[in-house]
């Protein structure tokens, strides 16, 4: 794997918006390809378990979803926007509040690699996996 560095930080923008910066080095001899994601996420859910209990981290939408190449020793900086008040897959997030959010946001290798999940007498789920290559989190400030 090439060596990368990430860092990421959020900004609360007020009216349940939210700025997200990453930067990501590479900081490898080789350049690199791959795809960022930042997942804004509920700290504590709106969505309840069978039991009747919040899930924690639970996916609203992303706030950044692009592909990403770097030369050998280069950074990059990536913004992305997310604005609770928008539509989101049928569903809007406008009382969404700053205490409550997370942003993980992940960088994934370009390269599939084949793998074989679930298996039974009827039923062989096979798929291709995208290996992260780093990680952050952050709150909004």
């Amino acid at each position: 794997t090439q060596p990368i560095t990430m860092t990421s930080s959020v900004t609360w923008d007020g009216n349940a918006k939210l700025t997200v910066t990453i930067t990501i080095k590479n900081e490898g001899t080789r350049p690199y390809f791959g795809k960022c994601r930042s997942y804004v996420t509920e700290i504590e859910s709106r969505w309840n378990n069978n039991l009747g209990n919040p899930y924690h981290f639970a996916l609203l939408d992303y706030a950044v979803n692009k592909y990403v190449y770097l030369s050998p020793k280069n950074t990059a900086t990536i913004t992305g926007t997310f604005d609770g008040n928008a539509n989101h897959g049928n569903q809007t997030f406008a009382d969404i509040t700053q205490d409550n959010i997370m942003v993980v946001s992940a960088l994934f290798n370009w390269q599939p690699h084949y793998r074989t999940g679930y298996q039974s007498d009827q039923y062989n789920q096979k798929y291709f996996a995208y290996f992260v290559d780093q990680a952050t989190a952050a709150t909004p400030t």
